[in-house]
Order: structure tokens, then C-alpha cells, then sequence
């Protein structure tokens, strides 16, 4: 496990200021991802770094996962607020390394207040049912409520 998370700083290191994975550090990166999310390497979270759509490597917290599967890919540009997580990654293995989902960055819930006053009926229910009985009486043929 902390070989892995070495060997992912180390590809880090050798990619220099605007670097990009190549198809083989990209396979090492997601494959090792995949083994501390199984494995459940909790530790590793903190210090691993993930792969982009740009072919960077960022930390988590940083990312987000597209869990809304866009029509676009993310990488035309549409969505230059959020930097997202490389599509290799499936969405178990970022929620594993607390990626936030694109749902909860693009529209976060909120609590509502809402200024309300209780309304109701001005007799208790009890009172109510027992006028009802008494209305009644004994000759029941047809509900009137």
C-alpha cells in the first residue's frame, strides 16, 4: 500500500510543473487507486493524489466526480469551475477517496427557512368527535362528514 502511494508521488515528481500521465502512468495511477480502495487503505486517503481529465495528478479534495454522467465531456470546456476526475476512475473508487460528486458542488443543498404560523382547527379533536357522536345519536342511516 505505501509502495503504491510512492510510486504515485514519484510519477507526480517526474511530471514537472505542466506534465501530463502518459497512457502507462495513468494505467499505474488508476490500478494502484483501485487496490488501496479495496484493500481499504483509510490511511492513504489524506496523502494520494488522483488522476484529471487534464492528465494531471491533484488531491482529492481538490476533484469532483461526474455523477450525472454529462452529455458533453467535461473536457470541452463547459465546465471550467470544476476540476474533474479522470473518467477511469469509477465513481466507487472517488467517493472512496471523499471526491465530491458534481451534485453537490453544482447545487448544494441548503436548508429553507420558511416563516409559517400553524394553523388548525379552533376546537380541540376531542371536542369535535364528541359533538359528532351526540349529532348522531342512536338512528345512524347517513354520515353527515
Amino acid at each position: 500500500v505505501e509502495d503504491g502511494v510512492e510510486v504515485v508521488h514519484e510519477i507526480h515528481s517526474s511530471l514537472g510543473r505542466h506534465g501530463t500521465l502518459s497512457p502507462e502512468q495513468l494505467d499505474t495511477v488508476v490500478s494502484v487507486a483501485e487496490h488501496l480502495k479495496q484493500v481499504n487503505s483509510v490511511a492513504s486517503i489524506s496523502t494520494f493524489l488522483l488522476p484529471t481529465i487534464r492528465h494531471d495528478l491533484r488531491n482529492p479534495a481538490d476533484l469532483t466526480y461526474d455523477n450525472h454522467y454529462l452529455q458533453h465531456s467535461p473536457s470541452e470546456g463547459r465546465n471550467d469551475s470544476f476540476c474533474f476526475v479522470h473518467k477511469r476512475i469509477t465513481a466507487e473508487v472517488a467517493q472512496f477517496f471523499k471526491v465530491q460528486p458534481l451534485s453537490l458542488k453544482a447545487a448544494p443543498s441548503k436548508a429553507i427557512a420558511i416563516d409559517f404560523q400553524a394553523t388548525g382547527p379552533y376546537e380541540s379533536i376531542t371536542h369535535r368527535i364528541k359533538c359528532l357522536v351526540e349529532d348522531y345519536g342512536d338512528n345512524i342511516d347517513v354520515f353527515k362528514e
